[in-house]
């Protein structure tokens, strides 16, 4: 009955000890060592996926009494700086708000095209996961934005049962048409430095600043 089910927390450390010794000790272990190391190995990494899954499902209640707010918190950056790139209106976030107009002087500037980089724990990362997987839009929208919500949505609830590895990353991509002037956001994933490229959405700016908002309500 405890509220949160961390039982095994040492599992992640244990098994990020375990996959360091498989790349620079493994080779070094006799062979009857060697098959037990592996079946420890495996066995740990079981282990950690399923208490992953315990995590996310009381992260990620459906009732809402439990939100993830380390992802949700991620996304107010994303959408300012999504904002701030296509010369959208910053909203009232005042800690962002007051920081950019001391930069730019209270017009903001003009929009540029930018390259942000976060480094961040792989629990942040989950968290964000978590966000996005908790409910695409319900509001009015388009069909087409809808299903890539939904789209969204599903493919990670799919993620977040899995342990993000090494070097796991997110991509936001903000595109402007030379013809229509028309702002998409593109978003993909990588689990680890090595896994393939997973794509969560394509959708136009105000759909994807629409959902962020409606993921982020009632976040302090």
């Amino acid at each position: 009955n405890e509220p949160n089910p961390r039982t095994l927390y040492k599992l992640d450390k244990l098994l990020d000890h375990l996959e360091y010794d498989k790349h620079h000790n493994r080779s070094a272990l006799p062979e009857e060592a060697g098959e037990i190391f592996d079946k420890a190995l495996s066995l740990c990494a079981a282990l950690s996926d399923a208490q992953n899954i315990l995590e996310v499902v009381h992260r990620s209640s459906l009732e809402g009494q439990e939100r993830e707010f380390t992802g949700l918190q991620f996304l107010y950056k994303l959408r300012w700086d999504l904002r701030v790139a296509s010369g959208e209106v910053l909203g009232e976030e005042k800690t962002h708000l007051g920081k950019h107009e001391t930069l730019y002087g209270e017009a903001g500037g003009n929009p540029c095209v930018r390259t942000r980089l976060y480094f961040s724990h792989n629990s942040h990362l989950q968290g964000l996961l978590i966000a996005l997987a908790s409910r695409p839009r319900t509001g009015s929208t388009s069909p087409t934005a809808k299903k890539s919500t939904q789209d969204a949505t599903e493919t990670a609830q799919q993620a977040i049962t899995g342990r993000l590895g090494f070097l796991a990353h997110f991509v936001i991509q903000l595109f402007r048409s030379r013809s229509t002037r028309e702002h998409r956001v593109v978003c993909h994933y990588r689990r680890n430095d090595t896994g393939p490229k997973v794509h969560l959405f394509d959708l136009t700016l105000q759909e994807t600043d629409a959902w962020f908002t409606e993921l982020l309500e009632g976040v302090p």
